[in-house]
This record gives structure tokens, sequence and C-alpha cells, in this order.
């Protein structure tokens, strides 16, 4: 394949709204493209595509997902990103300091940053876990490019093949040239849900929340757990999980979660949490109210009712199946619908988060305390970790915070990464770590 270079004009830099990520590249890299280095806000280059993409935040995409794309964060508050943005700009590829910021956009699946420098009003794209700027419209592409008709079924058999299991497959509903330059907008429904990703025009490249995925080499799959930094260790351990009910990678982390709540639950608090936005419709919002009623006024059989939800998806069995007073529940119900305007925020439009997903705000102080992202996340001693997907890997992060770690955490449990979706609990076959998530 020929080689391409940006093809800039001293005049027309400035005028360019995308010129800050073409200087980036001009300013860190030799090598001609494609093979120049990634841009990454933390002044480093790693050899990597040029015009890399944004995958959907909110996609589901990743039941085997490369552990290390997700260990990079889930997500950096607007205005600090923006800050930080600008802060790499002055110090990096202007040499007077003089880049301002005006505004952070949530495009939904990546940042805009607005900033002025010299009178001109100038955008560039960043990724929502504020480590790389994306080049825009000053780059020139390979006229050998695929159509855009084929751009679709090259992505989905790409994703069905790399990043999801067998029995969960994703099927192409539309593919159309994204509102974002240079980029193909390729829609999808997977486990009864839609969604979309970005790729490249070249069809090359797919970006992740942690990473970019070059889409003509097979992913390399991690076996180990994700690294879980040193905890603060107490007698009790405070947990909190955070999920959307519906969310098959919160039904995953459930999966797991419930078996050790069964093993730690009389030795540490573990809470159920939930995501302060709904991306899986008024069904998610009813069933996190289920499990927030039921776990706050009947915890003698919350672990159980989990266990039966996670598996069937059938609320009402469950009720009969493990005793829910249902009356209790009902009670609950109006309550918090009236405390935190569950049915409100849902009606109106104007208040959901980028337009598209409904407030749910039960949980929304420790949301903010955590800057929780996505669901599931994990909190535990106050900290921030990787929330596992095996029964066993969960169990010895909790108890990795412990003062004096109690029998229990000498029980071993599955050791199997759980299926994402509803199922049976413990029906994993997989020993490699899943760090995929909604959000």
């Amino acid at each position: 394949m020929t080689k391409v270079v940006p093809k800039l004009s001293l005049s027309g830099i400035i005028n360019n709204q995308f010129f800050w990520p073409v200087l980036a590249v001009l300013a860190l890299l030799v090598l001609p493209l494609p093979s120049f280095q990634r841009v990454t806000l933390s002044g480093e280059g790693t050899q990597n595509p040029e015009n890399a993409v944004a995958l959907s935040f909110s996609s589901p995409l990743g039941a085997r997902l490369v552990t290390a794309l997700a260990s990079l964060g889930s997500g950096r508050v607007p205005a600090e990103l923006g800050e930080k943005v600008v802060a790499y700009i002055n110090d990096n590829l202007v040499s007077d300091g003089g880049v301002t910021l005006v505004s952070v956009v949530n495009l939904g699946q990546i940042y805009e940053v607005n900033t002025l420098y010299q009178g001109y009003n100038i955008s560039t794209y960043v990724t929502q876990d504020g480590r790389y700027l994306l080049p825009g419209s000053g780059l020139v592409f390979d006229m050998s490019s695929l159509p855009v008709s084929d751009l679709g079924s090259k992505t989905i058999l790409f994703i069905n093949t790399q990043l999801l299991d067998e029995d969960t497959q994703a099927t192409l509903v539309e593919t159309k040239d994204a509102d974002i330059p240079n980029l193909v907008q390729v829609s999808f429904t997977y486990l009864d849900m839609s969604d979309f990703v970005f790729v490249t025009r070249d069809g090359k490249y797919l970006l992740l929340p942690g990473g970019m995925l070059d889409m003509t080499v097979p992913v390399e799959m991690e076996s180990s757990t994700s690294q879980v930094p040193e905890l603060i260790q107490t007698a009790r351990p405070e947990v909190h999980g955070f999920v959307m009910s519906y969310c098959p990678y919160g039904l995953q982390f459930l999966k797991a979660y419930v078996q050790v709540m069964e093993v730690l639950g009389e030795e540490a608090d573990l809470e159920l949490n939930f995501c302060n936005y709904i991306m899986h419709g008024q069904t998610e919002i009813v069933e996190n109210n289920h499990l927030y009623c039921i776990q706050r006024d009947q915890p003698e059989v919350f672990t159980e009712y989990v266990r039966c939800f996670v598996e069937a998806g059938n609320s009402a069995g469950c009720f009969d199946e493990v005793g829910v007073n249902t009356d209790t529940l009902n009670t609950c119900l109006v309550e918090i619908d009236n405390t935190y305007a569950i049915t409100e925020l849902f009606e109106n439009q104007s208040t959901w988060y980028n337009g598209r997903y409904p407030m749910y705000l039960v949980d929304e102080t420790l949301n903010s305390q955590y800057g929780i992202g996505g669901s599931p996340s994990l909190v535990v001693n106050g900290m921030v970790v990787p929330a596992a997907r095996s029964a066993e890997a969960l169990k010895q992060t909790i108890c990795m915070a412990f003062i004096e770690a109690p029998d229990a955490c000498n029980q071993v449990l599955n050791t199997a990464t759980e299926n994402a979706g509803l199922g049976p609990v413990g029906a994993g076959t997989s020993s490699t770590t899943s760090a995929a998530e909604c959000g």
C-alpha cells in the first residue's frame, strides 16, 4: 500500500479545525502514515494506527475483551479532561502556551474539546479515557479504502470472531458515514440491544474505551486477572458493586458477586448499587427498583433473589420462589419513585444523559463520590478497583481488604469467568478475564 502523508499548507493549518491532531502527528512522529506513532496525552508515543476511532462507550461488546484495554480507566470528568487536553497542547504543540479551554462536549462516544488560540476557535476530539487525541480531516486517506457498505460486514465479522462468544453474536443493521470526519458508523444488535461502533474510513481500526484494535490482526486474549491496587484494609470491608440490571456485563458481574455474597456476606458489607443512568429501557428501571427495594427492606431473601433473577430474568417467578413480600416491595417502589423522581426523569427526555439515557438517581451520591462510569464498577474500602467476573477472583479482591482475612476467604469458588447476560450461575468455562462494560 502506498504510504501517504498529511498535506498541509502553512496558511491552511490555523484555519483547519482539526489542526491540533495533525500538529500532534507532525510533532511527535517521523514515520509517514499509516505507520506513525499514536498521539497520547501522557506525552509518550506508541506504535499504533493513524486515525484510530471510538467504539461506542455504551456498547455491550467484549465478553472476551482484552483485559489491558479496560484497565486504562473508565473515563474522566469532562472539565478535567478538557484541562488536560489544553495542558498537553500548550506543553507539547505550541511555543507560546496561548491555548485556552472554551468547552467540552460529550458526543456519546468521544469528547469534542473546543479551544481558543490567537482568536481562532479550534476543536479536536479526544477519547473518553483522556488518553488519545484523534486526527481529523487534515489527514489524507488511502484511496483504496473499502466502500462503506463493505465496512459493516467486515466490522461485524471481526467483532463476532474476535470479541464475542460463539453463542452471543452481533447482527449488522446499518452502515453509514458518521458525523465525525473520516469515521464510519456501524449499527448492530446484540443481546436484544441496539448499539453502534465507529471504524476508520479505511476499514482498519476500532478504538475501545482503553485502547485501539487493528482489525487486520487477531486479538490476543489475556488469561490473567486485572491488577488490583493495594487496598486499604479494615476489619469489615465495605464493598459497592455498581451495575445496570440488564447490562450483559452487569449480569456477568452479578453472577460472580452473588457467589461471594453467599460466602462473605456475614464478614463484610457487600452492597449492590446502581449506575446513575439507564441504558436498557424501562425494563431495566423496573428491575433496578426491585433489586434496590428487596436489598433494603428484605435482606434475608436478597441473595436468593439475585441468584434467581440473573439465571431466569423472571422477576415475578423469583418473588414466589424465594418468598419476597410483594406488599412490602410495592410500598418501597412507590416511595423511591417519589423520592428519586424515577418515572418523572424517564418521561422527561430533556433530562436524559447525552440525550439518550434516562437518569436513575437512587445511588447518585455514591456515583458522584467514586466517579462511577459504567456497569459493572467495583469499589472496595473507598477504592475503585477492577470488577472481576469470576467468583474466585472477586472473592480474592475483597479478601485483600481485610486486616485479618476470615476462614471464608479460604473457600475456593468458581475460577471461570461467568457468561455475559442472563443464564446459569457458574456455567462459564473461559479462564479469560473480561473487562467489558456498559457505559
